[in-house]
């Protein structure tokens, strides 16, 4: 028999154990902190006009095993917080990059060991802001904003499967008659029945 070929008759089914990528499991979680921006000196800002935040990015992504029976998946990314505040003589932007770590619990089968695991995330809720107020701190002016994202994340690795690919010529794939399933089909009788 060359490489390769399978058997033609067996008194056992043949067994192929194949390797693929699969998906041990999907979560997500939503996270709220608290910015401090620091404020130019220079432009006496009087109050907070509004806030927004664009360029969300997320940069490295990490699976990572705390206890053999919890992982998490660690994020690290950045958006570009926006405050709009009035001066004393005419309004003004600032402009602060953040940057944001962040761990997303894994549950389910992602937390039993499998190899390779790797994890995918994206923004199901893309950061946005709220509630920016002005503050006096005591090294100079600040605006405190509240922003709120949602990030989901997929966990998958190498995966072992077993496929019964034949079985012996004579042997059906379950012992009794044929049996109609659908009008037209037949079908090898369940074994529970």
């Amino acid at each position: 028999m060359s490489e390769g070929a399978l058997p033609k008759q067996s008194s056992e089914p043949l067994v192929i154990e194949t390797i693929t990528q699969a998906v041990f499991g999907k979560t997500s979680a939503p996270f709220r902190r608290n910015v401090e921006v620091a404020l130019e000196a220079r432009e006496q800002a009087t109050q907070v006009l509004g806030s927004h935040v664009n360029n969300p990015v997320l940069e490295t992504v990490l699976v990572i095993e705390r206890t053999p029976e919890e992982k998490v998946v660690k994020v690290t990314g950045k958006y570009d917080l926006h405050i709009w505040c009035m001066g004393a003589r005419d309004s003004f932007v600032v402009r602060t990059p953040v940057h944001f770590e962040e761990d997303i619990p894994v549950r389910g089968p992602a937390n039993i060991a499998f190899s390779n695991l790797k994890a995918r995330v994206r923004f199901h809720q893309p950061p946005s802001c709220h509630n920016a107020v002005f503050a006096q701190a005591t090294g100079g002016q600040t605006a405190q904003v509240q922003v709120e994202m949602g990030l989901s994340a997929e966990v998958y690795g190498e995966a072992n499967l077993l496929v019964y690919a034949g079985y012996p010529a004579a042997q059906p794939a379950w012992p009794g008659k044929p049996r109609k399933v659908w009008p037209g089909v037949e079908s090898a009788k369940d074994p529970d029945d």
